[in-house]
C-alpha cells in the first residue's frame, strides 16, 4: 500500500487537482486500485455555478 497525501490551506483547488490527477493516471495501471478521499470536502463551499455578481 501507498499512502500519499496532497496539502493545502483550503483543500479545494491544487490539492484536489492533484490528488485526482494521480489517481486517474494510477487508475489505468493493472492491478492498481486507488481510492481517494477529500478529508476537507464537508468544509467546502457550496459550488456558486458559474461567475454571479
Amino acid at each position: 500500500m501507498i499512502l500519499t497525501a496532497f496539502i493545502c490551506s483550503s483543500g479545494q483547488h491544487r490539492s484536489v487537482y492533484f490528488a485526482e490527477r494521480m489517481a486517474g493516471h494510477l487508475a489505468i495501471i493493472d492491478g492498481v486500485e486507488v481510492e481517494v478521499m477529500h478529508t476537507a470536502k464537508p468544509h467546502w463551499k457550496p459550488e456558486t455555478g458559474g461567475n454571479e455578481q
